[in-house]
């Protein structure tokens, strides 16, 4: 009997426990449509409310509900905020987007100006630097003529005519400026300014000279005898009774890096010799010139001339016959030695052609 009743309670249990989870379950299910039938609801009004007259009662009740003050209101503003919020958010994240790719390509603009007028500042200043030089060579052959004028008409001094002198390589220097740089565009330290030394002491006896500057080995070193040549040319045609045409040069330092030197007067100067192209048409003449000067010179300072120098090129020399490749000291001497050595040279020179 016991047993009987054990399993009676048992199946009771279970039956009972059937109807509980069932209520369970439909309480859920209530809750769910009472939602549902909320949103519906509320819905519903509001379309009511926009279908009704504004003055209807109804329409007045639906208003209240739906008022500013209202729960439903409240609540369709925070989901409204939400979204806007969050559009903005979006939109506020691409503009900080579209604002650091726009400051990016604005560097990267900015980069490419920067290289561009660096570029184009470099460019001109180098422009601008030949320019001045260009004014500076024009000035100097300026004053070079005013003088060649004034000079003209003495005939109490011992030399006459024309002595023209000009510079194939006129960028070579000597020492200070040639321990650093064999060649420069500056005046000081070159043979442009040995040249304008040169210049004043022939003027001194009384020749008339004009010193063309032209660079003609800057900016390209290549060619230029052919562009020394066009120089040369219109000099002489501008020139006549021509006693000198001197294109002046240094010679480079040897193997031993010494300079070349003579003493004069108890004075260490620098030494000069003569170069002499052997294919040019009026060779014979030119040497016969340059051992004349190379004889007289150490006749008047022993070892001043060194011995002349022949090689199987022109050298410009068949455009006159008064024609020399003077080459003094070399870039291993200091422009004092070879500017101490001008006032000797204009004397062997006055002595051979004046």
């Amino acid at each position: 009997m016991r047993n009987v009743r054990r399993k009676r309670r048992r199946i009771g249990m279970k039956r009972a426990g059937a109807p509980r989870h069932r209520r369970a379950e439909k309480r859920s299910r209530g809750s769910g449509r009472k939602i549902l039938n909320g949103i519906l609801w509320t819905t519903s009004m509001i379309m009511v409310l926009t279908l009704l007259p504004a003055e209807s009662r109804i329409a007045e009740k639906l208003s209240d509900f739906t008022s500013e003050n209202s729960v439903l209101a409240a609540a369709v503003g925070k989901i409204s905020d939400f979204t806007v919020s969050e559009e903005k958010g979006e939109e506020g994240a691409k503009d900080i987007s579209e604002s650091s790719e726009s400051e990016k390509d604005g560097e990267k603009e900015e980069e490419k100006l920067q290289i561009v007028l660096t570029d184009y500042e470099e460019k001109d200043g180098a422009e601008q630097e030949q320019q001045e030089e260009t004014a500076e060579t024009a000035d100097a052959q300026t004053a070079n003529l005013v003088s060649e004028t004034k000079l003209s008409d003495v005939s109490d001094k011992k030399g006459s005519g024309n002595i023209i002198i000009y510079h194939t390589h006129a960028t070579e220097s000597y020492l200070p400026v040639a321990a650093s740089n064999a060649h420069t565009t500056e005046l000081a330290s070159t043979v442009r300014e040995a040249g304008e030394t040169l210049k004043t002491q022939l003027e001194a006896h009384g020749f008339s000279v004009v010193h063309d500057m032209t660079l003609h080995d800057y900016p390209s070193y290549n060619k230029s005898y052919n562009r020394s040549l066009e120089t040369v040319k219109k000099l002489c045609g501008s020139y006549g009774n021509k006693k000198l045409v001197i294109d002046f040069h240094r010679d480079a330092a040897t193997s031993s890096g010494k300079g070349k030197t003579a003493t004069i007067d108890g004075k260490e100067v620098a030494a000069f010799c003569l170069v002499v192209g052997t294919k040019n048409d009026n060779y014979d003449t030119i040497r016969g010139l340059a051992d004349k000067i190379t004889e007289t010179a150490n006749q008047m300072y022993p070892g001043f001339a060194k011995a002349v120098v022949e090689k199987p090129y022109k050298f410009n020399g068949y455009v006159s016959d008064a024609y020399i490749l003077l080459e003094v000291g070399n870039n291993a001497n200091t422009i004092d030695q070879v500017n101490a050595a001008m006032p000797y040279l204009a004397n062997v020179f006055a002595e051979v052609v004046g």
